[in-house]
């Protein structure tokens, strides 16, 4: 294990006391369990922002396909929707 320092102002050094007595820890189990915490709430937002990254690449693809009417009349929302449910079952039959 690696040993870091780290300055930090005396309001919140006060703040990690008082937490790290609410959940029975030492300020170093304090500060480790504070960074996965942090790690996954930074993947959620790139997880988030992929997302929508991909959410606006497919509103595009969309529009351009309703442009040249190649699928009159599909709802290529609801198609969507419908391929999702197909691959969760499909996944959800391979883990049971």
């Amino acid at each position: 294990m690696t040993v870091v320092n780290i300055s930090l102002p005396p309001d919140s050094l006060k703040k990690v006391d008082k937490y790290k007595k609410i959940t029975g820890e030492n300020r170093s189990e304090f500060f480790k369990n504070a960074a996965k915490l942090y790690f996954r709430k930074i993947d959620e937002n790139l997880v988030f922002e992929r997302k929508k990254k991909a959410i606006r690449e497919l509103m595009k693809i969309g529009e351009e396909i309703r442009k040249e009417g190649v699928f009159e009349g599909v709802d290529i929302v609801e198609e969507i929707r419908k391929m999702r449910k197909e691959r969760t079952d499909e996944l959800l039959r391979r883990v049971k």
